[in-house]
């Protein structure tokens, strides 16, 4: 993972953290309770991130199949520019988004791509899925 990638991580890991101790300090332990796991899969991730050699499998949260798209895309870093490599990226990256309940709206924002655009891939990937079955 690149650099930028480990700050990143480093500052969700301290996001959550940050949102964990918000929740216990208003009263609202079951809302601390299920962010107690994601902090503590972030941990271990920051933690192989500084010792690689300790490699981490990811579980719970961070293992569901729509993160980890994304998370191998910022792995990945910046590419040789390949329309076609870009656009199967990007309908990747919508169809995670919308998975994890974005509205086609904030993905088109998000993505810097129309509305429009936004609907046609998602109708192009379920197409393909059901043709697929």
């Amino acid at each position: 993972m690149t650099r930028i990638s480990g700050n990143l991580l480093n500052d969700t890991l301290h996001l959550v953290a940050l949102a964990r101790e918000a929740a216990l300090a208003q009263g609202s332990a079951g809302q601390a309770q299920r962010l107690e796991p994601i902090e503590k899969e972030l941990r271990a991730l920051v933690t192989a991130e500084q010792d690689p050699e300790r490699p981490v499998a990811p579980s719970g949260t961070l293992a569901q199949a729509d993160f980890q798209v994304l998370l191998d895309a910022t792995r990945r870093g910046p590419q040789a520019p390949d329309p076609a490599g870009d656009q199967a990226d990007r309908a990747q990256v919508a169809a995670a988004m919308a998975a994890g309940g974005m509205s086609q709206v904030d993905i088109a924002r998000h993505l810097g791509i129309t509305r429009q655009e936004v609907r046609l891939i998602l109708g192009v990937q379920a197409r393909n899925e059901e043709m697929s079955r």
